[in-house]
């Protein structure tokens, strides 16, 4: 096949593809949160607007997603390119947390830990911090510039002057970000856990002040020893064993990053006027859930550094793999369990299978299908660290390939419209019927699209089979008992498994498709 021949075809799959990905993956990602959190009895008219935020903040990050994974598609990025975004986009989301939001917030939580902030003067220190996040926002577009280009901070012509200026940069952010944010961090963090409270305060006050005072002991002695190290004067930098070095990074990274992640959502939703009694709890929340997720990432980095001082090197393949392991499997949980759950209980309202009477029925159902495709992530998870294919006679490998498929696009593209309706509010008594129709037909499309599926499955099985059956049964794409190898086709409809389909587009053009 001609390489124009190719390029045709692949513009010609690109709508089919990211239109069953917007509804599948986009919708379905809001979607899968909202009709899970009523099958499980999550959501309640009480806790109705906060389950509607996270289908929303979710259905966000699948958009954001699929935007990149249609450049991906469309510019076929090497590997280097789309490892290089991803790293992008892994620093700097984090950065714009700790160092934009947190900058902020640190100005905001140490005013008032340090009892300067008060009725009147909170307007003055609002708009303090406002200026310095502000700042700090410019700084992180800089360095995001920075990193696109190649350039670091340190390249160009050294001269003592230039050197003085980039001292000075440094260490002003530090101040901001590390003392009067750690600081911040402890005084926020415990309000938002409620650990602080009025008979707590003043207690949480001097733990508060005195990490403060930590950080700006380190933060001199970092002064001192970068100033040593600029006029040659290496001697005068103490030599520190490597497990004081580690519990000292350790310890601020757990201040600054995990306490100061929560901390920064905490204090610059009040900055922003964002925070209000009726918001409260929802900040709270957000305020955890980054608190959680920089715990982890804490955990990884601890275990990314003892793995380098015991082998002497961290291994790229291993630490690639993981991070592939991760996008693809927190797509998968959102999209597949918690999607599998919330797309027969969507469904069985849009065909109006599910009323008051048969309500509990429904849940138990919706749940149960839940359970088997967590059952199923574990499984692929487990294939996935072991390199596994999965195998077996072609029947087995169409049921367990289409019954998941049936589920997860055919009822799943119906839920997902239905659900994420009602979660952007569009789903109203007046609209109910169009949504309901909509829905239905987007359905039927995938009902029609599965079975065109199932029919190119056959083909590609039997196409496989005959020449190798000349051949004396070689296992080149196809072993003699029906399974299929990890050298099978790489086209779209040879890899309708997913834990397949992710490993060989991965080689195929680096895309991440779940």
């Amino acid at each position: 096949m001609s390489s124009s021949t190719r390029k045709d075809e692949k513009w010609a799959r690109i709508v089919p593809i990211f239109a069953a990905k917007i509804v599948l993956e986009w919708f379905g990602g809001g979607g899968a949160i909202w009709g899970s959190s009523e099958a499980l009895g999550l959501r309640v008219p009480k806790t109705q607007e906060f389950w509607r935020f996270w289908a929303a903040l979710i259905g966000a990050f699948f958009f954001l997603r699929l935007v990149l994974q249609m450049i991906d598609y469309i510019r076929e990025e090497t590997y280097e390119r789309v490892y290089k975004a991803v790293r992008l986009i892994q620093i700097f989301s984090a950065k714009f947390v700790l160092e934009v939001l947190g900058g902020g917030g640190a100005i905001w939580g140490w005013s008032e830990a340090m009892s300067m902030r008060r009725p009147d003067s909170q307007e003055f220190w609002r708009i303090m911090a406002c200026s310095i996040g502000f700042i700090f926002l410019i700084r992180w577009m800089m360095q995001i510039r920075d990193f696109i280009m190649d350039k670091s901070a340190d390249s160009g012509p050294f001269d003592k002057s230039s050197q003085w200026v980039r001292l000075v940069q440094v260490f002003s952010a530090k101040l901001v970000l590390e003392v009067f944010g750690g600081a911040g961090a402890i005084w926020g963090w415990s309000e938002v856990c409620t650990l602080r409270n009025p008979t707590t305060q003043e207690f949480w006050r001097w733990n508060a002040l005195l990490i403060g005072l930590i950080f700006y002991i380190r933060w001199m002695l970092q002064i001192r020893d970068a100033i040593s190290q600029f006029k040659g004067d290496v001697a005068a930098i103490g030599e520190k064993g490597q497990w004081t070095r580690s519990l000292e990074i350790f310890f601020a990274k757990f201040v600054l990053e995990v306490a100061g992640g929560a901390g920064a959502m905490w204090g610059s939703s009040e900055v922003l006027t964002l925070r209000n009694p009726q918001t409260q709890e929802t900040w709270r929340w957000i305020a955890l859930a980054f608190g959680v997720i920089f715990f982890f990432r804490f955990l990884f980095q601890i275990k990314d550094f003892f793995t380098t001082m015991i082998d002497g090197e961290t291994s790229i393949d291993n630490t690639a793999k993981m991070t592939r392991m991760i996008h693809i499997f927190q797509a998968k949980f959102v999209l597949e369990v918690l999607g599998g759950g919330g797309a027969i209980w969507g469904s069985s309202e849009a065909l109006t299978l599910r009323y008051h009477a048969t309500q509990e029925f429904w849940r138990h159902i919706a749940s149960i299908i839940g359970a088997i495709f967590l059952i199923r992530f574990f499984l692929q998870m487990r294939d996935f660290v072991q390199d596994r294919t999965p195998t077996g006679s072609m029947p087995i490998r169409l049921v367990q390939v289409f019954s998941a498929k049936f589920v997860l696009e055919v009822l799943g593209g119906a839920g997902a419209c239905w659900g994420f309706s009602e979660a952007l509010s569009l789903r109203r008594p007046d609209t109910i019927y169009f949504y309901r129709y909509f829905s239905l037909l987007v359905g039927f499309v995938f009902f029609c699209r599965f079975l065109l599926q199932i029919k190119d499955f056959v083909i590609e099985y039997e196409s496989s089979y005959a020449p190798l059956a000349e051949k004396g049964g070689n296992s080149l794409e196809l072993a003699t008992d029906g399974s299929r190898s990890t050298n099978s086709s790489k086209s779209e409809l040879a890899t309708l498994d997913p834990a397949t389909e992710n490993t060989s587009l991965m080689r195929e053009n680096g895309e991440i498709i779940v």
